[in-house]
């Protein structure tokens, strides 16, 4: 509790990833608390309530593909696409094969990118300070849509 505004600072698991949340004493939705991350837990405030510290888990997720002969056998061995740059969530082909859209925590928060299907031209979709994820291509390959959450609503 921070004892200078009435907050408790908590961890929160949300879609894998944990992030720190304020819960204010006085009622009103929690807020993200910026500027941590998305693998932040253990939340402890000093006694005059300027100061957090809090740990930052580190988990190392890479991307990879194999090419696939039928419901059970891969043909050939995987292939290495994208490095861990941060964590790196799920993964969705584009309609035609040629690129990817992902989410990665690369940036602190986790946002969407897209990339060629080898992992090149990484690019981030408009950089939305909030926690996204389960990026999915329109049947046409434009626009991806994700889930996100900028604060305790998660959205489409």
């Amino acid at each position: 509790m921070d004892p200078d505004n009435g907050e408790t600072i908590v961890s929160h698991a949300c879609g894998g990833l944990s992030s720190l949340w304020r819960i204010s004493a006085y009622g009103g939705a929690p807020r993200w608390v910026e500027g941590v991350g998305t693998r932040a837990t253990a939340p402890a405030i000093a006694q005059t309530g300027n100061r957090l510290a809090y740990t930052s888990e580190a988990l190392k997720v890479d991307l990879w593909k194999v090419r696939i002969t039928d419901a059970r056998h891969a043909a050939g061995p995987a292939q290495f696409i994208l490095p861990s740059a941060g964590f790196i969530g799920i993964a969705s082909f584009s309609p035609d094969g040629n690129k990817l859209a992902y989410a990665s925590s690369q940036t602190g928060y986790l946002e969407i990118w897209t990339a060629g299907s080898d992992g090149s031209n990484p690019v981030q979709l408009p950089f939305l300070k909030g926690v996204a994820g389960t990026p999915r291509w329109s049947n046409d390959g434009f626009p991806v849509a994700f889930d996100l959450r900028p604060d305790p609503h998660p959205a489409i």
